[in-house]
């Protein structure tokens, strides 16, 4: 049984920002979107940031662990989920396809949790990616963490060496199966290397450099948006602290296989 979040310690540092998730529904059937809340608003109450999708008529339902929210058929809003909290994990069914934005600020800062023999799922909150090895790190030296699985069957098993996760990606869930009780103590560095040394120039982490980073980088220059702290380890490929064409040059020489 996965169990819910059961502690969690925060410290954070914050800064606004905006998440977008990309809901898959099937009206007549059910399409489970696992995902974590990588910001949330001032007032971390759920059923505000769902209401859109309510209005929408898109929203079937909301669950995280055993609490869930949910519109009856008589039209009463069951809300046993409360407020939003950064890593849980979370399940949103809804009946159509629609892209669902948040606007809110990120964690940054350092936490722990407890946890007990079983399975558990982890949301990965913070607004960057990190490596396997650095953030389950406190559990594995434990001997306490067996292994660690994505939603896209990539795996992470310390005893045996076997890493295929790479990064933990902001926003998804993963599957950990805990072998004892322990502590799970976890932090975040800014530009950690797991991601940056093996995709670099990958703006929208989907593990892969091509047109639509660059898209992406050429939009953001044009409209001299400020760009997300992260993004900015992984596009700033000269290290000259500026995201600015010779970066964009470079992303192509990484496409042309230079």
């Amino acid at each position: 049984m996965i169990r819910v979040l059961v502690l969690l310690i925060l410290i954070s540092v914050i800064f606004c920002e905006e998440q977008i998730v990309s809901l898959v529904g099937i009206e007549d059937g059910y399409e489970a979107n696992h995902f974590a809340f990588t910001v949330i608003p001032e007032n971390d109450a759920i059923l505000p940031l769902v209401q859109p999708l309510i209005d929408q008529g898109v929203f079937r339902m909301l669950f995280s662990g055993e609490d869930s929210l949910f519109v009856s058929d008589d039209g009463e809003i069951i809300d046993e989920i409360q407020r939003a909290q950064f890593f849980r994990a979370y399940t949103m069914v809804v009946n159509d396809n629609v892209v669902w934005t948040i606007t809110g600020d990120t964690f940054t800062g350092s936490g722990s949790i407890d946890l007990t023999y079983g399975l558990f799922e982890f949301g990965y909150s913070y607004y960057g990616p990190i490596s396997p090895e650095e953030i389950f790190h406190s559990v594995y030296t434990e001997n306490a963490l067996q292994i660690v699985e994505d939603a896209y069957g990539h795996f992470f098993i310390p005893d045996m060496n076997v890493d295929t996760i790479v990064c933990l990606v902001p926003g998804q869930v993963y599957q950990m199966f805990i072998l004892d009780d322990v502590e799970f103590y976890f932090s975040f560095a800014p530009c950690d290397s797991c991601y940056l040394d093996m995709y670099g120039g990958d703006a929208n982490y989907d593990y892969i450099v091509d047109v639509l980073d660059i898209v992406f980088v050429v939009s953001g220059i044009l409209d001299e948006i400020d760009f997300p702290y992260f993004v900015e380890c992984i596009v700033d490929l000269n290290s000259d602290d500026e995201i600015d064409i010779f970066d964009v040059l470079a992303m192509v020489e990484i496409i042309m296989g230079y």
